[in-house]
């Protein structure tokens, strides 16, 4: 059974500047299901600390997306050898998801794949 506010979509896109620096955009999508308007926090955990915080208010049956942009410095890239991954956690006063996250550099040479 879904509660009256549910994170209904969860999404992580990034790209890397630098040697180790990466902006990251992270869109969450809340849903309510309630009969009245509801307020929370949102708030986004990575590593087990928290990485932004924010009221959100969602009309009765409506749908809210936020957008965090955030620079993250001194990233651990992920290879193949040695995957070095990222659990970020989305939580509200009703819900929570998680997703986890590598950075990835992709490059050719010589013009091959």
């Amino acid at each position: 059974m879904l509660p009256d506010l549910y994170i209904e979509q969860f999404k992580i896109d990034y790209d890397l500047n630098g040697i180790a620096d990466a902006d990251v955009n992270i869109q969450v999508r809340t849903r309510s299901l309630s009969q009245t308007e509801l307020t929370t926090a949102l708030t986004l955990n990575e590593g087990g600390r928290d990485i932004h915080s924010e009221q959100v208010s969602v009309d009765a049956g409506q749908t809210v997306d936020c957008t965090v942009r955030l620079r993250w410095t001194d990233v651990r890239l992920w290879n193949v050898g040695r995957p070095e991954l990222y659990t970020i956690q989305v939580r509200t006063d009703y819900d929570d998801k998680v997703e986890r996250i590598g950075f990835r550099r992709i490059e050719t040479k010589d013009h091959r794949n």
